[in-house]
C-alpha cells in the first residue's frame, strides 16, 4: 500500500492507477480595519490591475476602494516568508503609509473552494509614517465615518465614496463593504 503525504490529492487515473497530485499551498492574505479618535476608519482606492488567485486565474480589479492589506510574500517552495502580523504592518506602510500602535487579530475567513484565508486586524493609535517602497496600484488613501460605508436601503452593497485627491467618486469594493459591515454590526 502506498504512503500519502501530507498536502497531496489521490485521485485515480483513467487506468484506476493511483495517482498523487501535489495541493497548491494554501495562500495567505491579511487585511486591517484601521480606526482614528473619531472611529473613522481607513480606505485605500486601488487602480485597476491584475490579480493573480491562488488557482492560478487571472482577473483584472477595477477601481475601487479596499481596507489596507493583501496577500503574505512567499518563498519559491510556497512556505510563508512573513508572519501575518509582518505583512499587515508592511502592507499597511506601503499602501497607506501609516503605521499603528495596537494591532489585534480579530478574524480569520477561509475560502475552502480557493484554498485561502484572510486573517484580520484592528487596529488602534494609526500615525502616518514615511515608507520607502510605495504600493504602485494604490491610487489614494482617506478615513472615511464607518456610517457611510453601509449604503443606502435601495442598494446596501452598492457605496461610492468621493476621493479628495482625484476628485470623483469610486466604489468600495463589495466583499469589503461585507466585511466593514460584519465588524460594525458585532
Amino acid at each position: 500500500m502506498e504512503e500519502i503525504q501530507a498536502g497531496q490529492e489521490v485521485g485515480k487515473d483513467s487506468s484506476g492507477q493511483v495517482n498523487h497530485k501535489e495541493k497548491p499551498p494554501k495562500s495567505t492574505s491579511v487585511r486591517i480595519f484601521c480606526r482614528n479618535e473619531k472611529g473613522h476608519i481607513l480606505l485605500v482606492l486601488e487602480r485597476p490591475h491584475d490579480v493573480i488567485l491562488p488557482n492560478r486565474k487571472v482577473f483584472t480589479k477595477s477601481w475601487g476602494w479596499s481596507l489596507p492589506g493583501g496577500r503574505l510574500k512567499r518563498r519559491a517552495d510556497g512556505r510563508p516568508k512573513e508572519t501575518p502580523e509582518h505583512a499587515i504592518d508592511r502592507e499597511l506602510r506601503q499602501e497607506a503609509k501609516y503605521r499603528v500602535g495596537r494591532k489585534d487579530r480579530i478574524e480569520t475567513i477561509s475560502d475552502k473552494e480557493e484554498n485561502h484565508d484572510i486573517i484580520f486586524f484592528e487596529g488602534r493609535d494609526a500615525y502616518p509614517c514615511k515608507t520607502t517602497q510605495e504600493e504602485p496600484d494604490i491610487a489614494d488613501e482617506q478615513w472615511f465615518d464607518p456610517k457611510i460605508i453601509f449604503g443606502s436601503a435601495e442598494s446596501p452593497l452598492h457605496v461610492e465614496l468621493f476621493s479628495q485627491k482625484l476628485g470623483k467618486s469610486f466604489p468600495v469594493y463589495r466583499r469589503h463593504v461585507n466585511w466593514i459591515q460584519g465588524v460594525f454590526k458585532k
